[in-house]
């Protein structure tokens, strides 16, 4: 099975090295490796090649915009399979083995992944979000935020069993898709693998014709804030997204080019609102359920003291409301991107 891996990057050359001596390491060999480089200083290609000779590197240069940059390492590859992966994750040996297995007991199948695990609080990986507590899933289920923990395992209080209960078969009947507002909702993981609507793209392998049919959207930020959402609601299928929970890759959310978290969550909120007056999957219904979601969110914020996400909360509601999403807006008048708004 020949499958072509994808790497954007910019200015983080320890973190590709240790993502490529795993990828050197894989037992299922990859076909080649794309870099899609947009470093202020071009990485040494020829060094890398003679450091991991059995890697059939591909690099290329390319301006900072990480949609354009995936997008351009897509069109290049030359495998019918790409293995998507960010330049700060590293693999277990068997890692594209079994996920090129599963793809081919299952030629249903377009993207698989595992679990992306992450430093948990005492610093070991944590391979999946916790259970919230009811009162977590309370607020949540009221407004109709995201939810990504397994429900099942969500203590009742006393007295409450029967509301829990309730709140259960409703997140069963959705599965793992999204709330009424749009929100991407993972209330389960079953073994050995679990589908969702959306999930982490960042260590998956998917098929090339998917992701040539629902490209990176390159009116996003540079640094693609909410692409794997737009991306994933072009895949065939209710939930297109297959995750394995019998491997992982391990996620080490390097801090160069990162944004302060308050505007990250901006653009993810435009962007969410954006992907949502695109596609057919959500009515009118579910943008009004956006807007009650946002003023949840508002309320959390400024009972926990989180001003400057209060802010952008109120700033993105501002644009929504008024009708002025600078992404839609681009979209609608046939701009490019990447824009990179800001609350005001």
């Amino acid at each position: 099975m020949n499958i072509s891996a994808v790497i954007p990057t910019r200015n983080r050359p320890e973190s590709l090295r240790r993502t490529l001596v795993s990828l050197a390491a894989q037992a299922h060999p990859l076909k080649e490796v794309l870099i899609i480089d947009a470093g202020d200083r071009p990485l040494d290609a020829g060094a890398l090649r003679r450091e991991f000779p059995s890697l059939n590197m591909i690099h290329l240069t390319a301006q900072p915009w990480l949609c354009r940059q995936r997008n351009t390492g897509i069109r290049e590859a030359s495998s019918p399979y790409i293995f998507l992966c960010d330049d700060d994750i590293e693999l277990p040996r068997e890692y594209v083995a079994t996920l090129a297995a599963y793809l081919q007991a299952h030629p249903q199948a377009g993207a698989v992944s595992g679990l992306i695990a992450e430093a948990g609080l005492q610093g070991q990986p944590a391979f999946e979000f916790p259970a919230p507590s009811f009162g977590q899933l309370l607020w949540n289920f009221l407004f109709q935020l995201t939810v990504w923990g397994d429900v099942s395992r969500v203590p009742a209080p006393a007295g409450a069993a029967w509301f829990l209960k309730l709140i259960r078969k409703f997140y069963a009947a959705r599965g793992n898709t999204f709330t009424l507002a749009g929100w991407p909702l993972l209330s389960r993981f079953d073994s050995p693998a679990f589908d969702a609507a959306v999930y982490g793209l960042g260590a998956s392998i998917i098929r090339r014709d998917w992701l040539l049919q629902s490209p990176y959207d390159e009116i996003l930020d540079p640094h693609g804030i909410g692409d794997n959402y737009g991306a994933a609601l072009g895949f065939p299928g209710k939930t297109p997204v297959t995750v394995l929970t019998g491997t992982a890759a391990l996620h080490h959310k390097s801090g160069e080019n990162r944004l302060h978290p308050a505007l990250t969550y901006f653009r993810r909120l435009l962007a969410l609102h954006y992907f949502m007056v695109k596609s057919p999957r959500f009515s009118r219904l579910n943008r009004l359920f956006l807007g009650w979601s946002l003023l949840g969110n508002l309320l959390a914020q400024l009972l926990r003291g989180e001003t400057l996400l209060a802010r952008a909360t109120l700033a993105a509601l501002k644009y929504i409301l008024s009708g002025r999403n600078p992404y839609l807006l681009a979209w609608r008048r046939k701009e490019k991107g990447p824009l990179s708004p800001a609350p005001d």
